[in-house]
């Protein structure tokens, strides 16, 4: 195979990999910054997908509490959103898409883990993790809307 083929038909293969949205960065900078929250440095594996931790900056209220952490990985549709679901889970639609919100302090009343929203999108699953007891629930799914394409 020639050489400008090769590069060509690596160009095409690599735009058809699934992204998370243009502004995935400055969508969610944006929606911690107004909920009082501050960027934490957490390791990401680039290559499987980018991973924004967020914590409260002095007082905080509400969700805002627990922070924030906003996953999106390079998964298949069926390794996203759990189907079965457990008591706590609420299966959800976000802009047309399967999405689930999961309480797990519903299921567990000592559980310490945080909300947390997954929906899948084009080769994609963006996982929100923020608040408790479901007073993040709204927050996270607007913070979805935006993240998430157009509907198909």
């Amino acid at each position: 195979m020639k050489p400008l083929a090769l590069l060509l038909l690596l160009a095409v293969a690599g735009s058809v990999m699934a992204e998370p949205a243009n502004n995935f960065s400055n969508i969610v900078q944006n929606f911690a910054h107004s909920h009082g929250l501050k960027y934490v440095q957490t390791a990401t594996d680039t290559q499987n997908g980018w991973s924004y931790n967020f914590y409260p900056q002095g007082k905080c209220t509400g969700a805002a509490c627990g922070g924030l952490l906003v996953n999106y990985r390079y998964v298949e549709q069926e390794n996203c959103v759990d189907r079965t679901g457990l008591f706590g889970d609420l299966p959800i639609i976000v802009k047309g898409r399967l999405a689930l919100f999961t309480m797990p302090h519903v299921a567990d009343n000592s559980s310490q883990l945080r909300d947390y929203l997954t929906v899948y999108d084009k080769g994609g699953c963006y996982s929100i993790s923020y608040g408790t007891d479901g007073n993040g629930f709204e927050d996270s799914f607007l913070l979805a809307e935006q993240l998430i394409g157009d509907e198909e």
